[in-house]
């Protein structure tokens, strides 16, 4: 009976799954990396991650806590939940656990948006910290990679959105009503 329900995905929905899987990868690495800011004038690496700052090859958690730190790795977080619960409603199953028809294309349309919309905020939070250090302690701080492989994030998230959200319109088109018949007047015999 089981077996029965199962059916192969369409190669769109396939392409939708490897895609929020590789999103969720990518938001992983981000939020794991200690490579989201590199010091270019020192001769030995100094790296800035979310978690740790990194000396050459020495990797310790951040001494003090920064506020707009503690929201950059609290927004990237959310933006990983909101990913993964895209990736669960994208497979309909908050319609198969209920058991009633619930717009999952839509719900994981905006989970989404959400997800880029909190991974974007973060890039933001960053790159004006950076802006701010240069400006008052002419430290040059720049982008690393982590940094570059967030904002790739944000790309997918909104191109996973938009897929989701034209699968909702296309699935829930109006049909339109033919056109409406005159009413027939009674024939007097």
């Amino acid at each position: 009976m089981i077996l029965a329900k199962v059916r192969p995905m369409p190669f769109v929905r396939k392409t939708y799954s490897v895609m929020c899987c590789v999103n969720i990868v990518l938001l992983i690495i981000c939020i794991a990396s200690p490579k989201w800011l590199v010091h270019h004038c020192v001769k030995s690496n100094v790296h800035l991650g979310l978690w740790l700052f990194c000396f050459e090859k020495d990797c310790k958690p951040h001494p003090y806590s920064i506020e707009s730190l503690e929201a950059v790795r609290g927004l990237m977080i959310i933006a990983l939940i909101f990913t993964c619960f895209a990736l669960l409603c994208g497979q309909n199953l908050l319609s198969r656990i209920t058991k009633r028809k619930i717009p999952d294309c839509m719900i994981s349309s905006i989970a989404n948006y959400c997800a880029g919309l909190c991974t974007v905020s973060s890039l933001m939070i960053v790159l004006f910290e950076v802006r701010v250090v240069i400006d008052a302690d002419v430290i040059h701080l720049a982008p690393d990679w982590a940094f570059c492989i967030a904002c790739v994030s944000f790309s997918l998230s909104l191109v996973l959105g938009t897929q989701n959200l034209l699968w909702d319109r296309k699935f829930h088109k109006k049909v339109k009503p033919s056109q409406e018949e005159e009413p027939s007047t009674p024939s007097d015999p």
